[in-house]
């Protein structure tokens, strides 16, 4: 089922949507574990703010202009968007922020929650020049 961006009433309906789409996927197709390693990051953005959500993060970070030489953490320490991976029983919150950011980045919880050096994440993100 395709869907189109004017069938999304704001950022918490896309977040909901992406869970609910999420769930619905076949136990056979999230590994053989039924997504026991699965690491989810979404940001998605309308005209009232930001919503963040995900599993498996150690840490999430944000610069709000492409001046920023470094950006903020948008959670730290014991955040219920921060945590193990797998499949959760429910839907997680939503991470909402009032404030845009024009990049965000997740260091999924596997890793140290630190992020990496700011100078290699295009290309560690996959971003092609």
């Amino acid at each position: 089922m395709g869907l189109s961006t004017t069938d999304v009433l704001d950022r918490h309906d896309l977040l909901r949507r992406a869970w609910t789409t999420l769930f619905d996927v076949a136990a056979c197709d999230l590994g053989p574990e039924v997504g026991a390693d699965l690491t989810v990051f979404f940001a998605v953005r309308d005209a009232k703010g930001m919503g963040v959500a995900g599993v498996g993060l150690a840490g999430v970070w944000g610069w709000s202009g492409p001046l920023d030489p470094e950006p903020v953490p948008l959670v730290e320490g014991a955040h219920p968007l921060l945590g193990a991976a797998g499949l959760p029983a429910v839907a997680p919150g939503v991470l909402t922020l009032d404030t845009f950011f024009e990049r965000v980045v997740a260091v999924p919880a596997h890793l140290q929650p630190v992020l990496p050096r700011t100078d290699s994440l295009p290309r560690r993100c996959g971003v092609r020049v």
